[in-house]
């Protein structure tokens, strides 16, 4: 997508810095390989990532709100 080419004002722009967290669903798991629901927008390699890496947790979700919509006006 080219995200890590971007310059603003002559200087690195980067649209992500400090905690990135979102929510996914492990569609299956082969020995340390996780495969998601839908494709990451991110890279979780270590290599490109600060120390300490990448974290998975499981998350209970309980009365989320489904169906929704966002209406504005002029």
């Amino acid at each position: 997508m080219g995200m890590d080419t971007l310059v603003r004002n002559g200087k690195k722009q980067t649209w992500v810095s400090g905690d990135f967290k979102t929510e996914r669903t492990i569609a299956t798991i082969t020995g340390k390989k996780l495969i998601f629901d839908v494709p990451l927008t991110d890279s979780y390699d270590a290599k490109y990532l600060a120390p300490g890496g990448a974290t998975v947790v499981k998350v209970e979700h309980t009365g989320q709100i489904a169906q929704v919509g966002v209406e504005t006006s002029d």
